[in-house]
């Protein structure tokens, strides 16, 4: 179960590089903070659909989360906006562009294969 200690402390590791507390991120994902906080520590296995929210909001591969060690890969965040005085509904207009975001971005690339 290494990858999954792995997994929980990348994205600890992600989410204090970002400069949130798990109270932000877990609002940005549409999670309650407890559940953020139990998927940190171990104490929950981590879902498919936790995994790719956090890869969504991130803006990363889930494939990185299987790294050893995250805080020693380059992995570009994209990150620009201030989380102070948002609302609930800020948080999930956030999540919702971010998806839309990365649904373009998919689109683009299959887009250029062809």
């Amino acid at each position: 179960m290494e990858n999954f200690n792995d997994i929980a402390k990348n994205i600890q590791h992600l989410r204090k590089r970002a400069n949130l507390t798990t109270q932000q991120l877990a609002m940005f994902i549409g999670i309650t903070e407890q559940e953020l906080k139990d998927y940190e520590e171990g104490v929950t296995e981590i879902s498919i659909n936790f995994l790719e929210a956090v890869s969504l909001f991130f803006g990363i591969e889930m494939i990185d989360f299987f790294e050893k060690d995250l805080s020693k890969a380059s992995i570009p965040m994209a990150l620009a906006f201030r989380t102070h005085h948002l609302a609930e509904s800020d948080y999930e207009s956030i999540r919702k562009f971010r998806k839309i975001i990365a649904n373009y971005t998919k689109m683009k690339k299959i887009n250029a294969n062809d």
